[in-house]
């Protein structure tokens, strides 16, 4: 009201239409705020406070690349305010641009060195520059000048981050003398013993190395870094050393998975007794995801063999004597029944076993004999019917495939796994509406199904491709886009947590989590969402806007610039959009002569720039 007031008397005042725009951007009303806050730019180019204002709406908006230009502005206009260059701080973060940001920050620190914050975000501008020397001495600097003003555990996370940094500039020996030094003032003391084995590793102390790591393997002995770094110490490298390696850990651990796993990776001639061993522990236990486990074992052909072989036999034994196969010679599989009767469900677990490893060599019709014998043995294993569906499935069979996922839900309804595998049946067969219905159970919030609020994109992707099998191309692009903005959220959201990380001191996860974000595109689901969308567009061209695939099609080729199906999908969306560069280089990459001609008509009868011209010109050529 007050600001309404000064308007009535002075309507062409810029700063004041810049404060009603930031006034309303506060509650809310985005579009409202940024007719105003330009409305004032224009009465008052040269003010940083409207610059400021329309950087702040756009912000808000989430269109960085506009609030940093502004921001930028903004800076030059009012290079003494530090509100302006702390926000233009965080947007060259956002954007990427580390010389700027660190650029910034020094000037931030310089002018005001006692709060922490400034100096925790000039190390991590260094850092990010990869000036690696001169963030260790502005992090010494820091400890000299702010020690006895942080917690306990800010001093850890900088200790451990200055080590991480003489990791990366391979300064072993600095590495080393540092974290003895440091070493009762870091609190994660398992990271600590991991940066102190890698520094002594390197430095060739292998003896204190091994003691180090047996440390943590007392710890954490199924992490597999550990045994990594334990090998090389013990200078292990063939497999008949590493098949010693497990052994005596077997022996040290008897409850360990890992060292029993882990061993069947090796190419021996211990394979065949190793596995069997294996297999019969896990079978007697009941674990059912016994077969996903050794999984990857079956790209080895002989060792394929080894497996189905093994697994016939023993199922013959438990079928005929209830008791496994007392193998005396693994090459012919000779020896008769173990001594040792097992339970019954034994047999059980070793039917779902075998159907689920005949499904994966695609013999079908003996894993969907397997998986029948097993419901007969015990109806009530929901297991056995995912296994049959899987089969079924596989085979084409996806509406019979639906009605055992519906058998298998039947026996614990209250089971949201259950539940999620036979909606996605439902949806693999087309029925949507039953789908939701399952899917609302779990996921219903005021009688309204939320999953695109739990960015849930496997449903997403699913109910997506059912429309467009379906032929309603406005609904798949429906579904397809929540896939797509989640990735643009997550991408977008990582702005409100740059500052929050350094005020936090979690140095070392934030480095973490801003790699994870210059990835986030790189996602499959990503991939298979924009691939989506395209085929929709070439479909049914009122579903989905020619700039929006455009859009999609520069975003994937980015970051999946090799995939084939995907290079052919936007090869004519870049040609109606006359971006031939770009086409061309989807014909190169798919090196397709076809493609390559219907390019070289299109542009003899184009007006092309001369350095355009020039370049479709050699290539094509």
């Amino acid at each position: 009201k007050i600001i309404d007031k000064v308007l009535e008397k002075c309507p062409d005042d810029g700063e004041t239409l810049a404060l009603k725009a930031a006034m309303l951007n506060t509650v809310g009303r985005l579009e409202e705020a940024r007719g105003i806050a330009k409305k004032g730019l224009m009465k008052n180019l040269k003010s940083p406070l409207c610059w400021h204002s329309l950087s702040m709406i756009y912000n808000a908006d989430r269109n960085y690349s506009e609030a940093y230009k502004a921001s930028q502005k903004a800076n030059d206009l009012g290079e003494d305010n530090p509100t302006i260059k702390r926000n233009l701080s965080l947007l060259q973060l956002q954007m990427r641009d580390y010389t700027a940001f660190r650029n910034s920050r020094q000037v931030i620190l310089t002018n005001n060195p006692t709060v922490f914050v400034n100096w925790v975000s000039f190390i991590v501008g260094e850092y990010l520059c990869n000036n690696l020397e001169k963030a260790c001495q502005v992090i010494d600097s820091f400890l000299r000048s702010m020690e006895q003003h942080l917690t306990k555990n800010e001093i850890s996370e900088v200790v451990l981050f200055k080590a991480k940094i003489l990791e990366e500039m391979k300064e072993f020996p600095r590495m080393k003398n540092w974290l003895e030094e440091m070493k009762s003032k870091v609190l994660d003391s398992i990271k600590w013993k991991e940066a102190y084995a890698r520094a002594l590793l390197s430095l060739s102390e292998k003896s204190k190395a091994e003691e180090v790591i047996k440390e943590l393997l007392d710890i954490n002995i199924e992490n597999t870094r550990y045994h990594l770094l334990l090998q090389e110490c013990l200078s292990i490298k063939t497999d008949d050393q590493l098949h010693q390696y497990y052994l005596d850990l077997q022996q040290k651990y008897p409850k360990s998975t890992l060292a029993f796993r882990a061993e069947l990776d090796l190419e021996t001639n211990n394979f065949a007794s190793s596995f069997d061993n294996y297999l019969k522990t896990r079978l007697i236990k009941g674990i059912p995801s016994v077969f996903s486990d050794i999984k990857p074992l079956l790209k080895n052909p002989e060792k394929s063999t080894v497996i189905q072989n093994l697994t016939s036999a023993h199922l013959d034994s438990l079928r005929n004597n209830s008791a496994f196969l007392a193998v005396t010679d693994y090459q012919s599989l000779t020896g008769g029944p173990s001594e040792t009767k097992e339970q019954p469900q034994v047999l059980l677990w070793a039917l779902l076993f075998a159907s689920k490893l005949h499904n994966s060599l695609k013999n079908y019709d003996l894993a969907l004999q397997l998986a029948e014998e097993g419901i007969e043995h015990t109806p009530t294993v929901p297991d056995l019917y995912l296994s049959k569906a899987s089969v079924l499935k596989k085979t084409n069979k996806v509406a019979q495939a639906t009605e055992f996922t519906e058998e298998a839900r039947k026996l614990d309804l209250n089971d949201r796994y259950l539940n999620n595998k036979h909606a996605k049946y439902l949806l693999k067969n087309n029925q949507v509406t039953e789908a939701e219905e399952i899917m609302g159970l779990f996921s219903r919030e005021r009688g309204v199904l939320n999953m695109h609020e739990m960015q849930s994109m496997w449903y997403e992707l699913a109910v997506a491709e059912a429309y467009e099998r379906l032929g309603n191309y406005s609904k798949a692009v429906e579904e397809f886009e929540y896939v797509e903005k989640h990735f643009r959220d997550m991408y977008d959201d990582q702005c409100d947590f740059h500052f929050y990380c350094m005020r936090k001191m979690n140095l070392n996860s934030y480095i973490e989590f801003l790699e994870f974000e210059n990835k986030i595109f790189s996602n499959e689901k990503l991939l298979r969402a924009g691939k989506g969308l395209i085929r929709c567009y070439k479909a049914d061209e009122s579903s989905f806007s020619l700039e929006k695939a455009f859009g999609i099609a520069k975003l994937l080729t980015k970051y999946h610039s090799s995939d084939t199906e995907l290079n052919r999908l936007i090869f004519p969306i870049f040609m109606k959009k006359q971006k031939y560069l770009q086409a061309l280089r989807c014909a190169h990459r798919l090196d397709s002569q076809e493609l390559k001609e219907e390019l070289q008509k299109e542009v003899q009868n184009k007006t092309l720039g001369n350095v355009q011209a020039q370049i479709l010109q050699k290539f094509l050529s």
